[in-house]
């Protein structure tokens, strides 16, 4: 294996743990008053890290892996269990929590194709730029031995 497929499958690893934690400990700051932190938190972190992590792996499947085990912890905590213990009530900011966070991954991973090409775009007009003056310098060197 080499190396660049072993960083390739840790960051899918890593994306994926990385948005169950994120839900995970967002989750028990919903209910914070004034201010619900754990939908601050979310908002902040899940869409932008998927954003990301997709620019770096260039895929827009690599951003949607934190969203999902993101979106997959959330309803796990957001469904009662046998006990009758609910983590994600119904409740604004619970609500808020579930629709933000889920908004704040469609915009990372919307995002990331536009990034990508724009970096790809960049790359090429700097390989334009660099052939150009490379014709050019070799244009002069060629007039100044005549």
């Amino acid at each position: 294996m080499t190396l660049t497929k072993a960083v390739t499958i840790s960051l899918w690893v890593v994306g994926a743990v990385v948005g169950f934690l994120v839900a995970l400990v967002t989750a028990f700051f919903v209910p914070t008053y004034p201010v619900p932190v754990g939908v601050l938190a979310t908002v902040l972190v899940i869409g932008p890290y998927a954003h990301l992590l997709g620019r770096v792996l260039r895929s827009s499947a690599a951003a949607a892996l934190p969203c999902i085990t993101w979106l997959v912890a959330t309803m796990i905590l957001a469904s009662t269990r046998a006990e009758g213990d609910l983590i994600i009530t119904g409740s604004t900011s619970g609500v808020a929590f579930l629709l933000l966070g889920t908004l704040s991954c469609a915009v990372g991973i919307g995002t990331v194709r536009a990034g990508v090409e724009r970096s790809e775009r960049r790359a090429a007009e700097r390989a334009a730029a660099r052939a150009a003056a490379e014709a050019e310098e070799a244009a002069a060197v060629e007039n100044a031995a005549h």
